[in-house]
């Protein structure tokens, strides 16, 4: 959390945001493999409804293809600059669930909607000023920590 506290990232954020790198480098290899596969299926098509739902199947996989491309530049940004920004403010937790796929836990830090992990969104107390340690592009949530301790020099919760 010093580290935090004085701007700089630490050896093991910097591992999970390069291994986070690669699930972004996976996500748009597939992406674009099914984009691709929607389009050579489209090119054979006879037309109709099918070569409407194709041409729409391409245009998502290829947007999603590259929000992960997007995510893997601000990351890369981050990762080389070592530096974290701060946010102080009131903390809301919520939760999005999804029936089809994993619950996902969050913190709204000072009017800002940040997905965290579940054990970091178990400690808060929503009646308490939290600081929030970010990586200053990609805006993902690295560490969190009552705001009294972090002025106090003291340690918080390390994700």
């Amino acid at each position: 959390m010093l580290a935090n506290r004085q701007g700089r990232l630490v050896p093991r954020q910097i591992w999970r945001a390069q291994a986070a790198c690669l699930g972004d480098i996976a996500g748009a290899i597939v992406l674009s493999a099914l984009a691709l596969a929607f389009a050579a299926s489209a090119v054979r098509a006879n037309g109709g409804g099918e070569l409407l739902l194709e041409f729409l199947a391409v245009l998502l996989c290829a947007g999603l293809a590259w929000s992960c491309v997007r995510s893997l530049q601000y990351r890369r940004i981050d990762i080389k600059a070592r530096r974290v920004d701060m946010i102080d403010g009131r903390v809301r937790p919520f939760i999005l669930r999804n029936y089809r796929g994993p619950t996902r836990y969050g913190l709204n830090i000072a009017g800002e909607d940040r997905i965290v992990p579940r054990k970091v969104y178990e400690a808060v107390v929503e009646t308490i000023e939290y600081r929030a340690y970010l990586l200053p592009h990609s805006r993902r949530v690295i560490a969190v920590e009552p705001k009294l301790l972090a002025d106090w020099s003291l340690d918080g919760i390390d994700i």
